[in-house]
């Protein structure tokens, strides 16, 4: 198959970018920040009332538009708009992209913008300007060039890469079940009491508890609590196999397994210090607090100094400790710190161990453990496939944006 019809041109040939403002005609609204995109998806369809907002929500936007965050692109905060969106208004640091004429389709844009390729042109771009964040403009994004094939061989293209993508979307709304099952299990014995509701109950400052039942904090069941290497001498990411892998927020908040972490340069005394065991807790510290993971095995790997990680006393089961923190109690607590600054969120680990919690005895929570390990080792071999599956998304969307591997258009209606 020969590559004739194919052109070269700037992504502002064919992408507007729509600055039409909200009507704010309804009594409740559903807002979209940065934080509320990734990877494709918009996160947040929460209705709040349409009444004392703040004033970064202004913009309205359609189906079938990309919505792009000019703060750190490589943290892949974008969305492609597959549904009705009136009631939604999105933040003004979200650039809503369009396209401008019939010589591209939407869903091959949007495999476009979401490449490696333009991800990180677009990061050089932004840490290359001055300012509290790595930002990008839409006349910077506007400038850069793409190769484009005929509109029906790009509709083929995006319909191959679409199918990776539902697959590796029905997977995690798969994990997510599992999650919220989890959950789910963990109120009903541990907030609402159920399983417990014949024996003797007592006060406490959290409440009426099972009698012989504690109220711990996270500094009672943790031996030893402390941030990781420095990003840039101790534990700096690396583009070559050096055995050592190092966790980063990013990392966390686009939920990626241990594959999908960045190689990183470190020294034996550092790894030895920072090496993630079986067991160990990292929890998120800056830029999205409080996001947390429990290492299931010993890896050969490390966590920077964004990340605190928690090693958890013998009298507790880490499995009952990790899902003491993944519930709205919790992240209510860490939301205070941003609801109280002005600043960029920084947790510090003491706030972080202040944070208390109804413990009932070992036996209960080793029994707990028990009905969620399964939960746990389901969700691990799920991410192992979803990693598979992007491995294969992301080696064939550059050879198929260039040409390099075609499809067959005449498969396409």
């Amino acid at each position: 198959m020969s590559s004739s019809g194919w052109q070269e041109i700037n992504i502002g040939d064919v992408v507007d970018t729509i600055s039409q403002k909200h009507k704010f005609d309804k009594d409740k609204i559903i807002l979209v920040n940065t934080s509320d995109v990734l990877e494709g998806k918009v996160l947040n369809h929460e209705y709040v009332p349409n009444k004392n907002l703040k004033g970064q929500f202004k913009k309205s936007f359609q189906k079938y538009d990309i919505l792009y965050s000019e703060i750190r692109p490589q943290n892949k905060r974008f969305a492609y708009v597959d549904f009705d969106s009136e009631d939604y208004v999105a933040s003004t640091k979200l650039m809503v992209l369009r396209k401008k004429n019939n010589k591209i389709t939407s869903d091959f844009l949007y495999q476009v913008l979401k490449s490696d390729d333009i991800i990180n042109k677009l990061q050089v771009i932004a840490e290359s300007r001055s300012g509290t964040f790595p930002q990008i403009t839409f006349a910077e994004l506007s400038r850069l060039s793409i190769l484009i094939p005929p509109l029906q061989e790009q509709k083929a293209i995006a319909a191959t890469l679409s199918c990776l993508d539902d697959k590796i979307e029905l997977n995690n709304r798969i994990n997510k079940n599992l999650e919220e099952i989890a959950q789910a299990i963990f109120k009903s014995w541990f907030v609402d009491f159920e399983p417990f509701q014949d024996g003797e109950f007592e006060e406490s400052e959290l409440g009426r508890i099972p009698k012989g039942w504690r109220v711990f904090s996270l500094g009672d069941v943790t031996n030893d609590a402390n941030t990781g290497g420095d990003a840039i001498q101790k534990t700096p990411i690396v583009d070559y196999d050096t055995g050592a892998k190092c966790v980063r927020v990013g990392d966390m908040a686009n939920r990626r397994c241990i594959e999908g972490w960045g190689f990183c340069k470190v020294n034996e005394e550092n790894f030895k210090k920072y090496q993630l065991r079986k067991n160990d807790i990292i929890v998120t510290r800056t830029a999205t607090l409080g996001l947390n993971q429990i290492i299931d095995e010993d890896h050969n790997a490390v966590y920077n100094n964004g990340l605190i990680r928690l090693k958890l006393k013998a009298e507790v089961e880490p499995l009952f400790i990790f899902q003491a923190i993944n519930t709205s109690n919790y992240y209510e607590y860490i939301g205070r710190i941003e609801s109280e600054s002005s600043t960029r969120p920084n947790m510090k680990i003491n706030y972080l161990l202040k944070y208390q919690f109804i413990c009932p005895p070992l036996e209960t929570q080793k029994e707990f453990s028990l009905i969620i390990n399964p939960l746990r080792k389901q969700r691990t071999e799920i991410n192992k496939q979803i990693r598979k599956l992007t491995d294969i998304r992301d080696t064939l969307l550059p050879k198929l944006m260039s040409g390099e591997i075609r499809v067959p258009a005449e498969e396409v209606d």
